[in-house]
């Protein structure tokens, strides 16, 4: 009592000090769990020193087990204890009262599915203890047509058995012997169920059978009737060309996803181009060479690369300097630049090229440097998104992790929490 006092006050000097934050809905909830503390503190004072008379409750007939840990004090001397606590034993009314209770439960249920003891065709409910437990149930029956579990064996009869059961209930040393009569009738072959009934009970015997053959026969008579047995069909031819016609199905639709993600791709290849051929194209023409030289120099150090490094931006430019080598006039390459190309950066480039054409070197390094500046802008704010994609995939696991470790750190704590 007085370590949670001291735990208590100190608690609340922190808080005194912390008051004037923003946090104070935090504050407010370790007050209240302080102030429960001390509540519980009390309460246990006073019931351990002003209530508690050294008397133990024994456990009553159906309560688990409980543990009290003691601590007894002397003149010099002080010592704990931890008892467990006994159950307390019935007298005589108790326990016939308990066999009266146990009586009407097997009244209301020993019947099971069938609505009188006078025609019994389903199996019975012949529990093997009653009123939660404190009645044990030994069963017995004057006919085979009666298992002690309950099954009802009247495959075989022909006509209605009076059967005898006889139920010994023991309760805390005492026992008592109740009768109950049934009268067993056989089964119906004209029915659905009884066909059911009777064939389940003729497999069970012949699976329960011992004998050194290598094969047992199903049965092929039941009553007057012929029995056909055929194996069931489990349908794997069935269900492996559905499996073929969906697989068909979704064929457009897996290559449509595979060319959406290649078309992704492709787009993204280049956006990483386009600021790395235009730097090159800016640098070469500030030197005085000419727009189709200029993309010979970058198709040539594209090339040096090897194939390994295949780049469709670059792709785009081998081509059109092949096309201007070739005799083809600038305007008609820049063009085509743009109209055989998906990416709006190149077609950027082709109106631009294209409007330019007659300007001269200055107007066109004039537009492209602006160009350069607002597509390497575009790369920026273009990685700067992907950095926040991924760091939003990592709160996953991390929330993962901070779940495992709270896992670790609070388990054992409730575990060791004896109240």
């Amino acid at each position: 009592m007085i370590l949670t006092l001291c735990v208590v006050a100190f608690t609340f000097l922190m808080i005194a000090k912390k008051w004037k934050t923003n946090r104070k809905v935090y504050l407010k909830v370790i007050v209240l769990i302080e102030v429960a503390a001390v509540l519980w503190e009390g309460i246990f004072f006073i019931n351990n020193t002003l209530f508690f008379d050294n008397r133990i409750r024994k456990l009553e007939s159906g309560e688990s087990g409980r543990k009290e840990k003691l601590e007894v004090r002397s003149r010099g001397f002080s010592e704990e204890y931890e008892l467990e606590v006994p159950k307390r034993s019935l007298s005589i009314e108790e326990i016939e009262a308990l066999f009266e209770k146990a009586y009407k439960e097997i009244r209301k249920s020993y019947l099971g599915e069938n609505e009188e003891e006078s025609h019994v065709t389903h199996d019975l409910v012949l529990r093997e203890s009653y009123v939660d437990g404190l009645v044990s149930a030994n069963w017995k029956a004057d006919s085979e047509c009666i298992s002690s579990t309950g099954k009802v064996l009247n495959h075989r009869i022909k006509h209605k058995k009076h059967v005898l059961l006889t139920v010994t209930l023991r309760c805390k040393g005492e026992e008592v012997i109740e009768s109950v009569p049934i009268i067993v009738c056989p089964l119906d072959l004209k029915t659905h169920e009884g066909k059911q009934k009777a064939i389940e009970y003729e497999l069970e015997e012949l699976l329960q059978k011992k004998d050194t053959k290598k094969y047992f026969e199903l049965p092929e008579m039941l009553g007057k009737a012929r029995l056909k047995w055929t194996r069931k069909n489990d349908y794997k031819g069935f269900i492996v060309s559905v499996m073929g016609l969906i697989i068909l199905v979704l064929l457009p639709f897996v290559e449509l996803e595979k060319t959406l993600r290649e078309q992704k791709y492709r787009e993204q290849i280049y956006k990483e181009d386009y600021p790395k051929i235009l730097q090159k194209l800016v640098m070469f023409v500030e030197c005085g060479i000419s727009v189709r030289k200029s993309f010979s120099l970058i198709r040539d150090s594209y090339l040096r690369r090897g194939k390994k490094d295949f780049r469709y931006g670059f792709e785009v430019i081998s081509k059109a300097a092949k096309r201007l080598e070739n005799g083809e006039s600038e305007l008609e390459v820049y063009r085509r630049i743009g109209t055989e190309n998906i990416s709006r950066d190149f077609k950027k480039l082709s109106y631009l090229l294209c409007q330019n054409l007659k300007g001269g070197n200055e107007a066109l390094i004039s537009v492209l440097e602006h160009e350069v500046g607002m597509a390497i802008e575009r790369e920026r704010i273009d990685q700067k998104a992907k950095g926040e994609l991924i760091s939003t995939k990592l709160v996953v696991p991390l929330m993962i992790m901070l779940f495992v470790v709270m896992l670790i750190l609070v388990v054992p704590g409730i575990w060791g929490i004896s109240i």
